[in-house]
């Protein structure tokens, strides 16, 4: 597991994992009839979004670390580069929340790159900053990337309304077997 979380890193690090992926990985979708030749738009946001998922999920359990929380409990939510960014995750930018009540957590989105950054209650108290209260569902001003005012409603994405990672062994182990069930007996077997 330590190796496999190494090479994530270094590839996420390096964007070398694009490379990885569309010079070998790839041949894992094709054989599976998802991609049919043409450009890999599909593919390259399949291998993003797992990606940034796994990612994020390690991210969340070390960032609620109980040591971790002890010394910085809040979690600023930093919005990407996007060239096209979206209207609810430019109102979550710059925004400091308890670290248990983020409404959701990134990615929030196929492409999000969104990103958490723990905060200590000096680093607040030093900044001038305070805790948002804004909670999912808020309607919260932004202004987008031309300069221009706006309201956006605090959602994630479809599909993205769970946080990576949170759920117990217990619960993955009960979403396989449910998964496992639904497929044809030749392929639903451990």
């Amino acid at each position: 597991m330590e190796l496999v979380q190494r090479k994530v890193a270094i590839y996420r690090r390096d964007g070398l994992y694009w490379l990885w992926w569309s010079h070998g990985g790839q041949h894992y979708v094709i054989e599976f009839g998802v991609h049919r030749g043409g450009k890999d738009w599909r593919a390259r946001i399949i291998w993003d979004t797992n990606l940034n998922q796994a990612y994020a999920a390690g991210r969340y359990a070390h960032q609620l670390d109980p040591e971790v929380l002890e010394l910085m409990p809040y979690l600023e939510y930093v919005h990407s580069d996007a060239l096209k960014p979206r209207p609810h995750h430019l109102a979550l930018d710059g925004k400091v929340f308890r670290a248990n009540e983020l409404p959701f957590y990134p990615p929030n989105g196929y492409g999000c790159r969104c990103r958490t950054v723990s905060v200590s209650e000096r680093d607040l108290q030093r900044e001038g900053r305070s805790v948002s209260e804004i909670r999912r569902g808020d309607l919260v001003p932004y202004t987008d990337e031309r300069g221009n005012p706006g309201q956006a409603r605090v959602e994630p994405d479809k599909g993205f309304d769970s946080i990576p990672g949170r759920s117990t062994p217990q619960q993955r182990v009960e979403m396989l077997e449910r998964m496992v069930s639904r497929m044809p007996p030749e392929i639903g077997r451990f």
